[in-house]
């Protein structure tokens, strides 16, 4: 990122590390793995925590991200008690409430239906259109065409092929 090579041994060193978990986020393929808080709330607050923000700026980015993502209702829920969108919609806000500049999704459609995945494809290409890096892997031809500047397409000898697209 902006130049900087990225290895497991600068991995290692705490203020790289906090530098580059400021800088990308992660929404895995099933977003229960990265739930972990007791709350909605909590887990919104947990990343902007870590970053050091003051409690004012938590607040105010863990409501906004609520409101955005329709999870008002869900704040005091704990995350295995939600639905799969539920768990994907609180994956995302987690995510979203520490503003990254890069965004990494493992099949960010899977087990959704199909309303869910319309409102997630809408939300990837607003991210994509506010100057944001989305960086996904995907079955799915429709999200890499809609979304995609650049693919790379592995077939099942293991070649790549790049595509741009744009």
């Amino acid at each position: 990122m902006k130049g900087q090579s990225i290895d497991e041994k600068r991995m290692r060193g705490h203020k790289y590390s906090k530098w580059f978990h400021q800088r990308v986020g992660f929404i895995w393929q099933d977003p229960a793995v990265q739930l972990f808080c007791g709350s909605v709330e909590e887990e919104l607050a947990f990343g902007p925590q870590q970053m050091g923000l003051p409690e004012s700026e938590i607040r105010q980015r863990v409501r906004e991200a609520m409101e955005l993502l329709g999870l008002t209702r869900l704040a005091g829920r704990a995350p295995y008690t939600l639905s799969g969108g539920e768990k994907k919609k609180t994956a995302i806000a987690s995510v979203l409430t520490m503003n990254p500049s890069v965004w990494t999704l493992d099949e960010p459609l899977s087990a959704l239906d199909e309303a869910t995945q319309d409102w997630l494809v809408e939300f990837l290409q607003a991210l994509k259109a506010a100057g944001k890096t989305l960086i996904f892997s995907t079955h799915d031809r429709r999200l890499a065409a809609d979304l995609a500047d650049v693919r790379l397409e592995v077939d099942a000898a293991h070649q790549v092929r790049c595509i741009k697209q744009r």
